[in-house]
């Protein structure tokens, strides 16, 4: 809550201590990488770049390791993607079903992110539209906003990014269809 409500120290304090916790017995890589990712974000936000970083990497081999579905690898992967970094999504490209539509959004959201870090906007506006039609969660639709955002498209992106923020109000930020977890799904 405190990084949504703009408290970014206190969002680092929580989200450290958080991760200290999971380090010593490495059971629960799904929510260590996610709180890696959400730590990342927040040392992004003060512009601290560089331990943003280093938190995406932890996160990037612990998701390696762990072979964590590309859902949860898109978490770091999309940030890393707007640092210039491929790592995950070779990863997650090989892990995805054919059958499984979020697994299915989340790399072709993880291909637009690449797509715009290399100069190719118009192509992942069209990437991140592909990926919106297997799934409209609100972290797949940033990604179209930031993409009509690069393309040029201004009164889109606007748009996309205002019905990003209400689904947003609506939706858990990592909904289960994001984790993986069939049992709960988001509207």
């Amino acid at each position: 809550m405190d990084s949504y409500e703009g408290r970014d120290a206190s969002a680092i304090g929580h989200l450290t201590h958080a991760i200290a916790l999971y380090i010593p017995n490495r059971r629960n890589a799904l929510s260590e990488v996610r709180d890696r990712a959400l730590l990342a974000s927040a040392l992004i936000d003060v512009g601290q770049t560089t331990s943003a970083q280093q938190q995406l990497t932890e996160a990037a081999s612990l998701g390696l390791t762990e072979s964590l579905p590309p859902q949860a690898l898109f978490w770091t992967a999309k940030q890393l993607a707007r640092l210039g970094i491929r790592r995950l999504l070779d990863s997650a490209q090989v892990r995805t079903r054919p059958s499984n539509a979020g697994q299915q959004a989340a790399t072709l959201a993880l291909e637009a992110e690449w797509q715009l870090a290399t100069g190719r906007a118009e192509l992942a506006v069209q990437t991140a539209e592909s990926a919106l039609t297997h799934q409209a969660l609100p972290d797949l639709r940033d990604t179209h906003a930031y993409a009509l955002e690069r393309a040029g498209r201004l009164a889109e992106a606007r748009a996309t990014a205002t019905s990003c923020r209400d689904y947003a109000r609506r939706t858990p930020r990592f909904p289960a269809s994001l984790s993986g977890d069939s049992r709960h799904r988001a509207e």
